[in-house]
Parts: structure tokens; C-alpha cells; sequence
């Protein structure tokens, strides 16, 4: 039995996945999966469903690229390649607005930090008159200078924490010897290593990243990274210059793509969440596919990195009708082994369901003779609105 669904968006399909798994017998999840062939739904998949099933398992790498930590380093690397003698304010303000920043434990609190931060944004978009309001680039000395901020951050945190302004300019500092300072001293492959490796531990002693088993993972790939390039023969200590900045964060940047933080479970028991190559010999009796849509599923690169797609041609290979065709053979055994499957799409002005999904709606549409828009049902959210009744005691008062 197949079901097709049609969502707007990523949140409109995992509501559909969570209405479907409502269905499902407790005694029955142990022998049901959800696909996702694009990982980065994975957590907003949990936050879903994780109330409706006792145990799960995910058995898929969750891209690095897509960490907290990721994030901050690639705010980092725009924010000096876009420097000059001076850093765009919108760059700077990118990096220190940053979630993890914001975390920054001062005095044992991180409220400190994050007054600072919103202080200094007001400051620099002009919600509070200053020297700086509105300038297109600033000057970090500039900021450490500016006794107007201190005196505002002092006057709002006075409830809360006994704070000097002398405490505030250490702080300030910190941040910007981290997260700036630091970065500008890059020379060589070498210097951006230890750079890197300084950066990570200070923001696993100093910030709240412990407290997410995910970016603690994400920050032990990144180590074994540092560990690799370190050991290559590209680092050359005595080699200065040896690569421009742009060239050292790309290099990194193209190591961090093919990198994937592992999830620990076991696949013995509950829920299994997985890829579709994850699924390769295993069958289940509900199968609940996600992101069934073109460029998605089936997914293939067009270019490859080494040899052109023109010589592959012209040796006889097409990788790919190759690797449509490998997709498609683990999508067909797994649907023909299951008992229920529900296929869920995206429809909207930039996506289109699967080549895989039209090819079952047309099988479907001659067996039953029905037109394809009537075996697909959209995924709708009711809202009903209740009116607050409103009771007015009769009194003295109220007497008209």
C-alpha cells in the first residue's frame, strides 16, 4: 500500500511524518524507518517526533558543514577575507552576534557577554548616538575605546551582576583576540592549524558547546583535521606564504564537506532513521520516505572534481545514468519489501516531486483510472480559533 503526500516546506512534511507515525502501533515501530535522504532535516525531524516513540535509532552521518562550529569559523574566514585595514561592520557584527559567542562565560554567567554583544550592536546600527553610529567599517581599538558602551552595559546589568568597566575592557579584548586578532596573524598553514586548534579549545572551556553532544562531536572532527594537515606535506613550518588566506580557508572549507558526524544507536531495536543507502539489504514493514523530490532523490553530481564528464563520455562511462540507476534499485526493493509506504514530497514554485514518484503515480493512474492529483493528499493544518468568553459581573459599577 502507498500513500503520496504533497508538503510546502521541510516543517510541513515532518508534520506530516508525525501524523503518520500517531498511526502506527507502538509494537509496530521496531519494524518501521524514515528515510531522509537530505540529513539536515534529521533534527527537526526529532524535535517532532521524539515525544511519540519510546526508542530510535539514526543510522545516518549528519554533514559537518552544517555544525554551529562550521558556522562560526565560515563567519570568521568572511570576516577577514572582506578586512582591510578595518573590518565591515556588518561582518564584524556577524561573527559576534554569533550563538556560540553569545555563550561566552564571564564571572560563571553568560548573561555578562550577551549584554555586551546586544550593547555593541546598538551601538554600531545607530539605536544609540556615538561616534561610531552607522559606520560602514570599524576599528576593534575603536570599540575597546568607547567608554559610552561600558557605561551603558554597567547601567543595564546593575541589577544583576557587580560589573567594572575594566572587567567589561578585558572581556571585550578577549573576544576580539579570539575571534578576530588571532586570525590576522595567519601566515602559513602552519600558523592557521594552531590558529584553529587554540580557537576550538577556547570555546569548548570558555562557552556552552559542552552542552550539545552534537557540536562537542563536530569540534573532535574538526581536531583530527588540524591533527591530518598537520602531519601532510603541505605544512611546511619553515615555508612562509606558502598559501594566501583565501587559499588556507578554502582548502579547509572543501576537507569539511566530506566530513560527517556519526550518531550512536543501536540497530537492533525502535524507530530507524536512515539514509537511503543506509537501507541497502534491509526491509521493514513501514517505510516513511521524506524529501522525495527531484535534485533530492534521485541526487546526482553533475560535475566531478577530477576527470571531466566529457572524458567519461568519450571512455564509454556515464556515471550518471550509472548512479540514477543505483538510486533507483535501492528506492524500488525497499518499497516493494514493505507492507506500507508513505511517500512524502515538496511542492512549491522551485521544487518538483521525484522522476521516481511520477513513474508510481502513472503505474497507479492506469490501474485505477484515476487522475494522479486524486491520489495525492496535501498536507493541510487546521486552525481553529476559539473566542476567550468574556464575563462582565453585574455591579454598581457596571449598571448602565
Amino acid at each position: 500500500k502507498i500513500n503520496f503526500y504533497s508538503g510546502t516546506d521541510t516543517h510541513s512534511q515532518i508534520g506530516i511524518v508525525r501524523e503518520i507515525i500517531k498511526t502506527i502501533p507502538k509494537q509496530e515501530l521496531s519494524s518501521t524507518v524514515i528515510v531522509l535522504p537530505d540529513e539536515t532535516k534529521v533534527f527537526p525531524l526529532l524535535s517532532e517526533i521524539s515525544s511519540l516513540v519510546d526508542e530510535l535509532n539514526i543510522s545516518l552521518g549528519y554533514s559537518l558543514q552544517h555544525s554551529t562550529i562550521f558556522s562560526l569559523i565560515e563567519t570568521i574566514f568572511s570576516a577577514q577575507l572582506t578586512k582591510k585595514s578595518r573590518y565591515y561592520t556588518k561582518n564584524y557584527l556577524n561573527v559576534l552576534s554569533h550563538p556560540i559567542i553569545k555563550s561566552y562565560i564571564f564571572k560563571e554567567t553568560d548573561l555578562i557577554t550577551k549584554t555586551l554583544i546586544q550593547k555593541i550592536e546598538e551601538f554600531l546600527i545607530g539605536t544609540q548616538d556615538n561616534v561610531l553610529s552607522t559606520s560602514i567599517t570599524i576599528d576593534l581599538a575603536e570599540i575597546e575605546s568607547l567608554d559610552e558602551l561600558y557605561a551603558s552595559c554597567i547601567n543595564d546589568l546593575d541589577n544583576f551582576n557587580k560589573i567594572s568597566k575594566t572587567e567589561l575592557f578585558d572581556l571585550i579584548k578577549t573576544l576580539h583576540d579570539i575571534f578576530f586578532r588571532s586570525w590576522e596573524k595567519i601566515v602559513s598553514l602552519s600558523d592557521f592549524i594552531n590558529t584553529l586548534k587554540t580557537f576550538i579549545y577556547q570555546i569548548i572551556r570558555n562557552t556552552n558547546i559542552s552542552r550539545h553532544p552534537t557540536n562537542l562531536q563536530a569540534t573532535e572532527l574538526i581536531l583530527t583535521l588540524c591533527d591530518e594537515l598537520s602531519t601532510s606535506l603541505l605544512n611546511n613550518p619553515l615555508e612562509k606564504n606558502l598559501f594566501t588566506k583565501d587559499e588556507l580557508y578554502k582548502l579547509f572549507s572543501d576537507l569539511i564537506i566530506s566530513q560527517k558526524i556519526a550518531f550512536k544507536g543501536s540497530p537492533l531495536k525502535g524507530l530507524q532513521i536512515l539514509g537511503l543507502l543506509e537501507t541497502r539489504s534491509l526491509s521493514f514493514d513501514n517505510v516513511i520516505i521524506i524529501d522525495v523530490n527531484e535534485t533530492i532523490l534521485p541526487k546526482i553530481k553533475i560535475y566531478e572534481p577530477l576527470i571531466p564528464r566529457e572524458i567519461m563520455l568519450q571512455l564509454g562511462i556515464n556515471r550518471l545514468e550509472k548512479e540514477e540507476e543505483i538510486q533507483k534499485y535501492h528506492f524500488k526493493r525497499l518499497i516493494n519489501s514493505a507492507k506500507n509506504v508513505d511517500l512524502i514530497y515538496v511542492q512549491n514554485n522551485s521544487l518538483e516531486r521525484s522522476r521516481f514518484i511520477e513513474e508510481l503515480l502513472w503505474e497507479k493512474q492506469k490501474k485505477l483510472n484515476f487522475p494522479a492529483k486524486n491520489l495525492v493528499k496535501i498536507g493541510r493544518f487546521n486552525l481553529n480559533f476559539v473566542p476567550q468568553e468574556t464575563i462582565i459581573y453585574k455591579n454598581k459599577k457596571n449598571v448602565i
